[in-house]
């Protein structure tokens, strides 16, 4: 008689993640107590918000199967006064939905207040940390005369030559001269050109207080911040 043939029990892989840590347990993220107690307060007041609008629809119906039947008593008719009488049938289960109805909003409240008086035994509970926020950058400080000075001006402009003429000169001069040396004389025009563009941009930066001043006018005597603050030179 032929044996039967054994064959090796095969074992199962051994499994690589502890319990703990075991890809099945991490699906859900973890849950304080408080957690919970909050979320079952808050099924709470779902359910007493929605147990409210039946009562509130319930007590709307009735007051229309009321008016409905004191218009139909009002009739001789006898398909009216059959109507009565199912309507008062519908106004009896209607209040007895009615009293239901409030008992379970009852019943939702003091469940509601047992979990609220549980949420506040965990008043002490350790905070959740805190999210890091990324750092918002301020706007950068207003600049300080030393930039008025010496960054705000592109070199090689007319602006920048006129800065140049004063530092050079080391003290406050007439606009005209100004132009003369950097332009000509022949570009001294006191209502258009040269000067005139000058004086228009000389006297927007000095109202700003950037750069230049104005010493005084008719004529028109330009100098500059840096010597009345007695500013390094570059």
């Amino acid at each position: 008689m032929a044996q039967a043939l054994e064959l090796p029990h095969k074992k199962a892989p051994p499994n690589k993640y502890p319990l703990a840590y075991s890809p099945r347990c991490c699906i859900f993220p973890y849950v304080s107590a408080k957690d919970e107690i909050l979320s079952l307060i808050a099924t709470e007041k779902s359910q007493m918000d929605s147990l409210k609008r039946r009562a509130r629809e319930n007590l709307q119906r009735m007051a229309g199967f009321k008016a409905a039947m004191n218009a139909l008593e009002k009739s001789k008719d006898e398909g009216a006064r059959n109507a009565v009488s199912q309507i008062i049938g519908k106004m009896t289960i209607a209040q007895n939905q009615a009293r239901e109805i409030e008992a379970q909003i009852f019943d939702a409240v003091s469940r509601k207040n047992a979990l609220e008086e549980v949420a506040a035994m965990f008043q002490d509970e350790e905070p959740a940390p805190k999210i890091k926020m990324p750092i918002r950058r301020t706007a950068p400080p207003p600049p300080t005369e030393w930039d008025y000075a010496h960054k705000d001006l592109r070199a090689g402009t007319d602006i920048y030559k006129v800065r140049e003429v004063l530092r050079k000169h080391g003290k406050p001069i007439p606009l005209i001269q100004i132009v003369s040396e950097i332009f000509g004389p022949e570009s001294v025009d006191l209502k258009q050109g040269k000067y005139a563009n000058l004086r228009g941009t000389l006297v927007g930066y000095a109202s700003q207080n950037r750069i230049f001043t104005i010493e005084a006018k008719s004529p028109h005597v330009i100098g500059l911040i840096e010597f009345n603050n007695n500013l390094p030179l570059e």
